[in-house]
């Protein structure tokens, strides 16, 4: 295996795949990254066995082969090499790396130790999605996915494809987000889908410039297609709860305030909230348009924050986690902010002032 590429190219690609990688003692070859010179192509792969990783370069080819070498090394490397270009070689089972200032042998792993990366079909279903609506959604819902792997179908992204829309959602039992990203394209996909948690952070950072990017999927696997990128993830088998059945069909109460002199009084308000329950209580005064946002700890004190809002409805009281609040508080990208009540312990939701595509439920603290 011969191949010539520039320092740039090298590092960008080694920098897409290796985060991929990781210290893996049952399988130290998961710590590496593989390499692929066919004809033409140059590739670089890795994987952890959940998802899988692989990205073309840009660069000349003497000779085929393949091998695979510890990505972390190879990346911190290459960062250290000067502009220009530079030359890999197979020999003896040693990769040879000579760049303009310096010469240098990396041991290798054969490459058919290297675990097999998945293929998917790229005649599939599919859709082009929009990457920057994308992006924005899913860091609206990423703070809702629950960390809580004993539920396995809560802990990735919900995806569900109806006749123009692409619905994205998140919950770890104690507050949901919901996105609705409308589509232009038809698509055939009718089924539901869940993306684990870190397959869809690894779509954020990896095509994290592209402004399209295809989406396949089978019964098991999901894929992320650009011109030079390919990710292929597994998908979580199980079945999402009806969180439909949780959104309030009907507001007993209003309150529209401005989004950061609310974030500014739960953020005063939780430095007086009992530990551990994280604990504040809004309250409406509809006549006097106030909302006020109160917090208190015999160990420590009370505040009080009142706040000019707009109330409609029945007067109400509610007791909320303040970092539920705050999670929803800063994927909302309105000046305002519409929180929704129906009774003391009825999920709260969160809304954008103009009622945009983005809900987010917070359910209250029961006293």
């Amino acid at each position: 295996m011969k191949f010539t590429c520039t320092q740039e190219n090298i590092l960008e690609g080694l920098n897409l795949v290796t985060p991929v990688t990781g210290k893996n003692l049952s399988l130290p070859i998961l710590n590496n990254v593989l390499f692929v010179v066919a004809e033409t192509d140059i590739t670089i792969s890795s994987t952890n066995l959940e998802l899988a990783v692989t990205t073309h370069l840009r660069g000349k080819t003497e000779a085929n082969g393949s091998l695979t070498a510890n990505g972390k090394l190879l990346r911190d490397f290459i960062a250290l090499q000067p502009n220009g270009k530079i030359e890999f070689s197979l020999k003896n089972q040693d990769i040879h790396i000579q760049s303009q200032s310096s010469k240098t042998v990396v041991k290798t792993t054969p490459a058919d130790e290297f675990p097999v990366i998945p293929k998917i079909n790229e005649k599939s279903q599919f859709i082009d999605v929009p990457m920057e609506i994308f992006r924005r959604a899913v860091r609206a819902i990423l703070p809702t996915i629950s960390l809580n792997e004993s539920r396995p179908e809560l802990a990735g992204l919900y995806l569900q494809f109806t006749d123009g829309s692409m619905v994205l959602a998140g919950t770890d039992s104690y507050r949901l987000a919901e996105y609705t990203i409308p589509l232009t394209q038809k698509t055939n996909l009718q089924r539901n889908y869940i993306i684990p948690l870190r397959s869809v952070q690894e779509v954020l950072r990896i095509f994290e410039r592209e402004t399209t990017v295809r989406f396949i999927f089978t019964d098991n696997q999901f894929a992320c297609l650009s011109e030079q990128t390919e990710l292929v993830s597994r998908l979580i088998e199980g079945t999402y709860p009806d969180y439909r059945q949780i959104i309030p069909t009907e507001e007993k109460t209003t309150i529209s305030l401005n989004r950061n002199e609310f974030a500014q009084a739960v953020k005063t308000a939780s430095l007086f909230c009992k530990s551990g329950v994280n604990d504040i209580e809004l309250s409406t005064k509809k006549e006097e348009k106030l909302l006020i946002i109160a917090a208190a700890n015999n160990q420590v004190g009370e505040n009080i924050t009142t706040l000019p809002a707009t109330c409609t409805g029945d007067e109400a009281t509610i007791i909320f986690n303040y970092r539920y609040v705050l999670d929803a508080l800063s994927v909302i990208e309105t000046e305002d902010v519409l929180l929704s009540l129906n009774g003391p312990e009825s999920t709260g939701v969160f809304r954008a002032s103009d009622n945009s595509t983005l809900l987010h439920l917070v359910m209250p603290i029961r006293q």
